[in-house]
């Protein structure tokens, strides 16, 4: 009898599973240094002093930004390229980035001043020097600047000056005049400015004509009646009885003033431009820069009961009848109807 032996029969050898293999990451390390202060952030970064972060090969490069503390600026990077501060660097193996931060310098305060400067104030309208004839003046406090034109003054070097604009009219308290503007190395503040005299300096104040209507109004009649001025503006104020007075209309501004008299008195008209008027409320119009005065006039009432005749002399009267053929009577007296 014959027998087959057979070998290797039974299952296939199990082999074991490979481990997948782990793709290599770079490490980016950034450090600060320096007597300043800042932090540094981009990609996987986000610190002050120092720190890491893992960057996949391949990857973008890796934007780096320092950000100074407020006394501080960023003074250098240890890598070529850098961008005061930003950083593009490319991770393409185990890579170190500095930078530096240093403290700001604190800026060197100038030399004290010594010894006197020279300040020269000028006034000017329309190109041409100005004269204020002492009613319009560029002055200032506590000192002996007090400029109708022009004048200079020598005053200690470092001074700090307030040079103020005024103007005035001479015959009424209203301006005709307003500041248009200053030039020279003054800062400015409405009607007045400041400067501090470092070095010699000029300033010159630009004047320019204030166009508007100047009303001055009274009563010329200052033995009669008594009344007042009602006006339809608020800023207007015309409460008097034998005062002058007066008030200002910008161009295009009008007003409507209505007499009002007394109980014992009676409106008898307006002079001026109100004349037109009659006896009743006047409208004013700015339309041109001017100045004006009107008049108003208040008479006192009579008694109704009393006819008033006029006194003359006794020997008057006695001519006048003697001519007419009559004898002299008596003087006029006043007697009731």
């Amino acid at each position: 009898m014959a027998f087959l032996a057979i070998f290797g029969c039974g299952r296939p050898p199990v082999q074991a599973p490979s481990r997948p293999q782990t793709a290599k990451r770079f490490t980016l390390t950034v450090r600060s240094a320096g007597d300043g202060q800042g932090t540094i952030a981009g990609g996987p970064i986000d610190c002050g002093t120092r720190c890491s972060g893992p960057v996949s090969p391949g990857q973008s490069p890796v934007v780096l930004t320092a950000q100074p503390a407020d006394d501080s600026t960023v003074s250098s990077w240890s890598i070529p390229g850098c961008d005061r501060t930003q950083c593009s660097v490319t991770v393409d193996r185990d890579l170190t980035v500095g930078v530096s931060f240093a403290r700001k310098v604190p800026p060197v305060p100038p030399p004290a001043t010594s010894g006197t400067r020279r300040i020269t104030v000028a006034l000017e309208m329309a190109g041409l020097p100005f004269d204020g004839s002492g009613f319009t003046t560029v002055s200032a406090q506590g000192t002996s600047l007090n400029c109708p034109l022009t004048c200079t003054a020598d005053l200690p070097a470092g001074r700090k000056l307030q040079l103020d604009f005024k103007t005035s009219n001479p015959f009424t308290p209203l301006s005709h005049w307003r500041l248009k503007g200053w030039r020279g190395p003054c800062a400015a503040m409405g009607d007045s400015c400041t400067l501090t005299l470092d070095e010699d300096a000029t300033v010159i104040a630009l004047v320019e004509v204030h166009p508007r209507l100047v009303v001055t109004v009274g009563n010329p009649r200052v033995a009669a009646g008594r009344g007042t001025v009602v006006a339809d503006r608020d800023h207007v104020s015309l409460t008097w009885h034998d005062d002058e007075t007066g008030f200002v209309l910008e161009l295009g501004e009008s007003i409507t003033l209505t007499p009002v008299p007394d109980s014992n008195s009676h409106f008898v008209g307006w002079s001026g431009p109100c004349a037109a008027a009659g006896t009743g409320p006047c409208k004013l119009t700015a339309t041109t820069n001017e100045s004006v005065g009107l008049a108003v006039s208040f008479d006192p009432n009579v008694d109704p009961r009393y006819r008033l005749t006029a006194i003359v002399p006794l020997a008057d009267v006695v001519a006048i009848e003697k001519r007419k053929g009559r004898r002299a009577g008596r003087r006029c007296q006043c007697s009731p109807l």
